[in-house]
């Protein structure tokens, strides 16, 4: 029996043993991460057009595959990539890319003779928590292998407010994450972007980046190791140009529900939900010409011209080719010389104007738009060619017709000016100006001069309180005094 109790005695020590939770894996110190993963940390350039870009890696894949942030290369004609050893490769591919977590993965063509790369190990960020240590190894402004420490300091869903950012402050070359995203308290700054950010166990559990979100540069954000993994495993590398345009297509994708939502909201005359909408599009596809060319609109109509014009300043720089955006500029700037009188402005709108029918010959509001620069300046031909253009290309253009008609009523083509005036009228029973001219037109006539009247006093009628009409309402006036005093409404 006493043998029988000391045999149960030592199953139950085993199984006790047996249940006993593990020892945790030793926690490493910033210096250690420090010393072991800093091989694996690149600094890779990215040269554009006009621009070279410095942004930082990591090595996931001993055959050469990177992990960084997207928009450090969507630019990019030729990319360099530097190891801490002093090797250095310029032969790249792309093999993935995530538009809304900001994130490709760099396939490093590597020469038959250079060797495994030093390579980091992905974590698991499903389970990093407020307050856990972290480190984070990058190279802001070019200062490679810089160390910075801190904590998890909370997890950010994608906000959908106000405050979300300034669009006019959004860089139109840096598109931000709209997924879920951990907040850091280590330093990062401008050429962090892609760095890795380390666990305690040394494990890489998040990607710096370096920009501004929840409308603040001061905050550090990380992007979550998630969806590496999955993105390692396609294998169809791109080369740089079908990388950019697969980027470009796929970022318009993502962003035109935004923007269409933004559209209708705006139509149906809510301009602060499509605001919000459009910032979210922006975010996604900073380019979005479409939307910055709206965003630039709502802007205008609250009287913000200076947003307004940074706005369709760059739509003109997304697309060159849009003749809707330069149409907007010219507008703007066409706005501004009314108003102030400016030589310079009016030289703007006439530019903006002349390129977007350069780009768009039958644009009926930039015609009509560069009819009244000339107008303005007495140059009447040009003028009238460019309503021409503008009442062929669209019909409905009241005021194009009356404007037109008051030409031809200069020049004399009495008959042709009637046509066009009775044509503003029915597209416009309201246009002020078509009744000015028809009422000269009769008073042209000597046998109907008294049927001038009803459109003398229509035309006052419809004036009255419009600064813009205030010389021919003067005109108008006059006559009315001396000719029908029994209408005049002095």
């Amino acid at each position: 029996m006493q043998l029988f109790l000391s045999a149960c005695q030592c199953i139950l020590m085993a199984v006790g043993a047996g249940s006993q939770p593990s020892a945790p894996e030793a926690a490493f110190t910033p210096k250690q991460i420090a010393a072991t993963q800093s091989p694996a940390v690149v600094l890779i350039e990215a040269r554009g057009k006009d621009q070279l870009l410095q942004a930082s890696g990591f090595v996931v894949g001993g055959s050469g595959l990177i992990v960084t942030n997207l928009h450090a290369l969507d630019k990019a004609t030729k990319v360099k990539v530097s190891l801490p050893d002093g090797r250095s490769f310029e032969e790249v591919s792309i093999l993935a890319f995530d538009v809304e977590q900001d994130l490709v993965i760099v396939q490093v063509d590597l020469p038959a003779n250079a060797g495994r790369l030093p390579t980091t190990d992905l974590g698991d960020s499903a389970s990093v928590k407020p307050g856990d240590a972290i480190v984070v190894i990058s190279n802001p402004l070019g200062l490679t292998l810089t160390v910075t420490d801190g904590i998890v300091s909370a997890w950010r869903e994608p906000r959908d407010d106000d405050a979300e950012l300034d669009l006019e402050d959004l860089s139109p070359m840096l598109p931000l994450p709209t997924r879920r995203l951990f907040q850091i308290s280590a330093a990062i700054s401008p050429g962090s972007s892609g760095g890795p950010v380390f666990d305690e166990k040394a494990k890489v559990i998040g990607i710096a980046m370096a920009g501004m979100l929840f409308g603040t540069a001061d905050l550090n954000f990380a992007v979550p190791i998630d969806d590496i993994p999955g993105m390692l495993r396609r294998d169809s590398p791109m080369d740089l140009p079908t990388f950019q345009a697969r980027v470009e297509r796929v970022r318009s994708d993502v962003a035109r529900p935004y923007f269409e939502t933004a559209q209708l909201t705006f139509e149906q005359g809510d301009a602060r939900t499509a605001m919000r909408q459009l910032k979210r599009a922006l975010l996604l596809y900073p380019a979005y010409e479409r939307a910055l060319v709206l965003a630039g609109r709502i802007r205008l109509e609250n009287g913000e011209l200076d947003d307004a014009e940074r706005l369709f300043l760059r739509a003109v720089e997304a697309d060159e080719e849009s003749a809707e955006a330069w149409y907007r500029l010219a507008n703007l700037y066409d706005l501004r010389a009314a108003d102030n009188g400016s030589l310079s402005m009016m030289a703007r709108a006439q530019a903006a104007y002349e390129k977007c029918l350069e780009l768009d010959d039958r644009h009926a509001q930039a015609a009509y738009g560069l009819a009244l620069l000339h107008l303005r300046r007495g140059n009447l031909a040009e003028a009238e060619d460019l309503l021409r253009t503008a009442t062929e290309s669209d019909s409905n253009m009241a005021d194009a017709h009356a404007i037109l008609g008051l030409i031809l009523l200069e020049r004399g083509q009495v008959e042709d000016a009637e046509a066009a005036l009775r044509k503003a009228i029915w597209e416009d029973a309201d246009g002020a100006l078509a009744y000015f001219g028809l009422a000269q037109v009769y008073m042209s006539r000597d046998d109907t001069h008294r049927n001038a009247a009803g459109y003398w006093k229509k035309f006052l009628q419809l004036s009255a309180g419009k600064p813009s009409l205030r010389r021919e309402r003067e005109i108008a006036l006059r006559i009315v005094t001396r000719y029908f005093p029994e209408i005049s409404d002095r």
